[in-house]
């Protein structure tokens, strides 16, 4: 970052997440090791993206810890939260598959 040198690391989670929307998998998952420390929350779009790269072993380890501290989270949980955010035609449905290779369970 040009303007401030001590950007929070939110803004790579945020990177991280506009890259994978792009489907440009491998530059979200630079800017996601940009971050001093992941936080939980953020394992869930570390599995997306490892999963987006075929990164099948990593994706699972990822989801893993974000389960940790939401052990409910269910791939019709998933649908339900984004299914009105996320119109670009596909994006939903990509999210989920991936979800899927990560080991998210359908309920």
């Amino acid at each position: 970052m040009g303007i401030d040198p001590f950007y929070p690391d939110d803004f790579n989670w945020q990177m991280g997440w506009a890259l994978w929307e792009k489907n440009d998998c491998g530059a979200a998952l630079a800017a996601m090791r940009k971050m001093s420390r992941i936080p939980s929350g953020a394992h869930r779009m570390l599995a997306g993206i490892h999963a987006c790269l075929g990164n099948k072993r990593e994706a699972k380890e990822a989801l893993a810890v974000f389960l940790q501290n939401t052990p409910d989270e269910s791939i019709s949980k998933e649908r339900r939260e984004w299914e009105k955010i996320w119109t670009a035609p596909g994006s939903l449905d990509r999210w989920i598959g991936q979800m899927r290779l990560a080991g998210l369970p359908e309920e």
